[in-house]
């Protein structure tokens, strides 16, 4: 396959927080790096800067590699490389790399997309595959749309979702020929918080005599300090907990001194400048502003500055591919986020247990990590997740904490609820695993109900793998609707729950009658047709099917170019829940209050109180207590089992695995005496896409050489693209809505210092090998 007209290759680097330099040839020429600084900085120095020097030198050096002629050498020229051995840059690039390869602080990962029908040269190949871990992958780029979002979808999975749109629509086009990727995302604790309850707003001083208001972190601590009397600048090294990696920043003297300190600063080396920086005899008391930044711009100019115009005119990447077009950089796309706050920096058997109570007042206050579940009578739990709180990120991230359900029985089929407790328990332990550390949300119930209906049109291996995965092996398949016939059935009139089902089918599609019988009859699903080539009269359609399902709760779950000409059916399974507390919390005796997000960490958050009688007990081997609130009108409560000990979560949790729901319920008494109750008043929302979560479940098949031949009379071969999950939860009085140089010198005082960043300062981030992964000003806007 060959195609006419020009041909270009366009090269992106994206980046989330921090900065570094190593050994050998990296370090050793560190030009690349002073000439990326002072062209970014005076192009774009009028805002707070981030970017990755890093991930672009990353970038740029695979594309060297295919490149020959006067491109090879302005290439290695402006890199820094000029005498170096290809072999000998390759190996210092992959010894960086393989050192954070398992790493669950810093991710730097690379990939290399080629057209299909184009045959990547083998020594161009091998060195990326080797050396920088970046196997070729062959994508359409005349299907611009599609590839656009591939792209994107890549750039998000290795930033955490931190950026979600570097590849804007139009960039990518059918004279695209290879797509360079290089992505490099940090998310660190410091080795010694701030402590959240120090921030307060304060002046930070944007020149001489003018400043604006900015939330600024305190803490005292013994660090890493240097005052440099030829620079006019001091500077102090801020270590990450569990990782080499650590944040300088070097504040001018003057408010208005940061020009004038960078330009001194590309005379010097990292290590020097380092080497300058002494461990404190006594804490600095440190003030640093606590912000955001971002920067999302094109390197074309800045790149041609720097040397390097031959690599987008009269370019020669022929040791690229096996082609005689003429191949040349389009562009070269840069995005970086950081955010820094006190806590770091970011650029899931019932034997033995004891149900206690007592006859005084007890007292459950939340004012640190807990679980919770939305049930009902049966004990299905609806909802469930875990409020950790934490500083300045209030947002319950897909969670999938493990839903263990009662085996008592709606119907006389407790194999069902056996199978709903496995999938449950499976659901979360993979979920944990990526989102543990976040506040958790989500509907267990709405994503089994949904793959469920989708098994019921799979065939062959899908089928029982799709069997096995939803914990319904063995199971005869009408048993299984039935089932789920029922819980549906009980809430179908309801007012507070709502469980709604939707199946739309691609216009001019005949769905097989048992399938479309089992949805209708069972999961009150009716196929209802729709033409998905329109693609946005679509996504209309059915967000409006789901607002109106959820009250209004969710409205965007489905995002633009999500739906497509080749999408067939789209299956949907919504839950919305809108409760009133049966015993309501006093509005009047909600106050901030301290959440602890660990011994001696806390943060402010609105805690509502009630005192009164409840189901309460202390629950002694799984060190917590536990209190069901029940909502009024219904068969739903909510339990909230909390942990002992402020950092007993994670504990707790690899307990609960074995715990069904009506063991822990059975150990709950209201007793005699009045319970005091403190919980968090919050709202959260989860967006995700499961195909991975699924996938690690055994359930892959059903992404790749699915038979979902039961579903269509259609000879096409139909495939799961997405699984979609949103939640929403709200908590409040009433109750629960739901749905990334020479001479300087180092002084030491003797007093304890002040390192007041209150203006414009210069950071880096930095391993213990000075590698600038991410470097950056902060200017106060």
């Amino acid at each position: 396959m060959r195609f006419e007209g020009k041909s270009s290759l366009i090269l992106l680097s994206v980046a989330i927080l921090c900065h570094v330099v190593s050994s050998s040839p990296i370090s050793n020429e560190p030009k690349f790096y002073y000439d990326l600084f002072k062209e970014i900085s005076s192009t774009y120095g009028s805002k707070s800067l981030v970017y990755s020097p890093f991930s672009i030198l990353t970038c740029l050096t695979m594309a060297s590699f295919g490149a020959a002629g006067k491109t090879a050498t302005d290439l290695q020229k402006s890199l820094g490389f000029v005498g170096q051995t290809t072999e000998s840059v390759a190996e210092s690039f992959h010894s960086i790399l393989a050192k954070y390869e398992n790493s669950k602080y810093l991710n730097i990962a690379n990939k290399f997309y080629v057209m299909d029908g184009y045959k990547v040269k083998q020594q161009f190949n091998e060195i990326l595959s080797n050396k920088f871990f970046s196997s070729a992958e062959n994508i359409d780029f005349q299907q611009s749309e599609k590839s656009t979002e591939k792209i994107n979808n890549w750039v998000k999975s290795k930033t955490d979702n931190a950026i979600s749109d570097l590849v804007k629509p139009g960039v990518i086009s059918g004279d695209t020929r290879l797509f360079l990727l290089s992505a490099i995302h940090f998310k660190g604790s410091w080795e010694k918080p701030f402590a959240a309850e120090a921030t307060k707003e304060g002046d930070f001083y944007t020149d001489e005599t003018h400043a604006v208001k900015l939330p600024l972190m305190y803490k005292e601590e013994s660090v890493l300090f240097g005052w440099y009397q030829d620079l006019e600048a001091s500077a102090i090294r801020l270590p990450y907990a569990d990782s080499n990696l650590s944040m300088v920043i070097v504040l001018p003297h003057k408010r208005s001194g940061l020009s004038a300190v960078l330009q001194k600063l590309e005379k010097m080396s990292y290590n020097t400048f380092l080497q300058n920086m002494k461990k404190s005899s006594r804490s600095i008391h440190i003030v640093v502003p606590k912000f955001k930044a971002e920067l999302d711009v094109e390197l074309n100019d800045v790149l041609k500055r720097m040397g390097m115009e031959s690599i987008f005119d009269g370019a020669d990447f022929s040791n690229m591919l096996d082609t005689t077009e003429n191949i040349k950089i389009r562009t070269v796309l840069h995005k970086a986020v950081i955010e820094v706050n006190e806590e770091g920096t970011k650029a899931s058997a019932a034997t033995g247990m004891e149900g206690t109570y007592f006859s005084m007042p007890q007292v459950f206050r939340a004012n640190h990590p807990f679980y919770y579940a939305i049930i009902n009578e049966d004990l299905i739990p609806l909802f469930e997740g875990t409020f950790i709180a934490k500083p300045f990120a209030m947002l319950l991230a897909l969670a999938l904490f493990q839903c263990l359900v009662s085996s008592t029985p709606i119907s006389s089929d407790s194999q069902f609820y056996s199978g709903l407790e496995s999938f449950n328990g499976n659901l979360f332990s993979e979920v944990f695993k990526a989102y543990g550390s976040k506040n958790l949300i989500f509907s267990p119930f709405s994503i089994q109900t949904c793959v469920t209906m989708a098994s019921y049109g799979a065939a062959g291996k899908t089928a029982v793998d799709l069997q096995k995965g939803l914990g319904f092996a063995g199971q005869p398949s009408d048993t299984v609707a039935d089932n789920f016939h029922s819980i549906l059935a009980k809430y179908a009139n309801s007012n507070i729950l709502k469980l709604a089902n939707k199946f739309y089918v691609m216009e001019g599609y005949k769905v097989k009658d048992n399938f479309n019988e089992v949805l209708t009859n069972k999961f009150f699903s009716a196929a209802e047709n729709i033409n998905f080539a329109e693609s946005a009269k679509a996504t209309e359609a059915v967000n409006n099917w789901v607002k109106e399902k959820t009250d209004n709760a969710i409205t965007d779950l489905v995002k633009p170019g999500v739906l497509t000409s080749d999408t067939r059916m789209f299956l949907l399974s919504a839950i919305h829940f809108k409760g009133t507390w049966k015993k309501p919390f006093w509005p009047e005796s909600t106050k901030d209050s301290d959440f602890y997000t660990d011994e001696t960490h806390s943060v402010n958050v609105p805690l509502m109180f009630k005192r009164g009688r409840a189901e309460y007990g202390w629950l002694k081997d799984l060190e917590a207590s536990a209190v069901r609130l029940p909502y009024a009108d219904s068969d739903l409560s909510m339990l909230i089992v909390l942990p002992d000990t402020r950092t007993g979560l994670t504990s707790l949790l690899k307990k609960l695995k074995n715990v069904p729901l009506k063991s822990l319920r059975q150990n709950l008494s209201e007793g005699s005496g009045a319970v005091e109750i403190w919980l968090p008043k919050f709202k959260a929302e989860l967006d995700v896409e499961l195909r991975d979560v699924l996938k690690e479940m055994g359930m892959g098949s059903m992404f790749y050489e699915a038979d979902f031949s039961n579903m269509f009379d259609s000879p096409e071969h139909i495939a799961i693209g997405k699984v979609l999950h949103k939640a929403v939860i709200e908590v409040n009085e009433e109750g629960t809505k739901a749905s990334a140089t020479t001479a300087m010198e180092a002084v030491s005082y003797s007093s304890p210092r002040q390192f007041k960043a209150d203006h414009p300062f210069y950071y880096v981030i930095i391993n213990e090998d000075s590698v600038p992964l991410f470097e950056g000003t902060f200017v106060g806007f």
